[in-house]
């Protein structure tokens, strides 16, 4: 059975650039940018709403998205998801980073250039100003992100689209 599954009439679109990893699910109602990246054992599922991961997001390995029938989950440009997140029915600001284990919820929106803690809850409804670093469950805005958080955070970003790359060469 194909990683990439079609559901309720709607098929996944995908960019030729973007790499998907061959364990990876994408089920309906998905669409995925240039360069964005889908690492190993995530799972995205839009059989009620739709999922949009815009240019260069990189989704590590374990991931959940779901977008509910009542919201549409939507990660901007130049976006971070670290290993096992669980994203539902949230917006991902551009370039922002979602840390180990988070959890953002229906509703939340996360502010551009923001740094959600490993491991922390954003709970459903919450906006977190742009450029803030929010931890803890329930999480609460700890400081602004400074430009070295926010460089840390690129530098991050940058290995895995270079990582991408090489393997999307290696496997195809």
């Amino acid at each position: 059975m194909s990683n990439i599954v079609s559901f309720g009439g709607k098929t996944p679109k995908i960019h030729s650039s973007a790499y998907i990893d061959s364990s990876a699910k994408i089920v309906g109602d998905v669409q995925i940018g240039k360069n964005t990246s889908i690492w190993t054992g995530s799972i995205l599922r839009a059989d009620e709403n739709k999922i949009t991961l815009e240019n260069e997001v990189a989704i590590l390995e374990n991931t959940f998205l779901e977008a509910p029938r009542e919201f549409e989950l939507i990660i901007e440009e130049g976006t971070l998801v670290a290993h096992g997140a669980i994203l539902h029915g949230c917006k991902i600001l551009k370039e922002s980073m979602v840390g180990i284990g988070a959890i953002v919820l229906d509703g939340a929106v996360v502010g551009e250039g923001s740094i959600i803690g490993a491991a922390s809850l954003v709970p459903e409804g919450k906006i977190i100003p742009p450029r803030s670093i929010f931890i803890g469950s329930p999480g609460k805005v700890l400081r602004p992100a400074t430009d070295e958080d926010f460089e840390r955070v690129r530098g991050y970003h940058t290995r895995v689209l270079k990582k991408a790359k090489e393997y999307k060469k290696m496997l195809g």
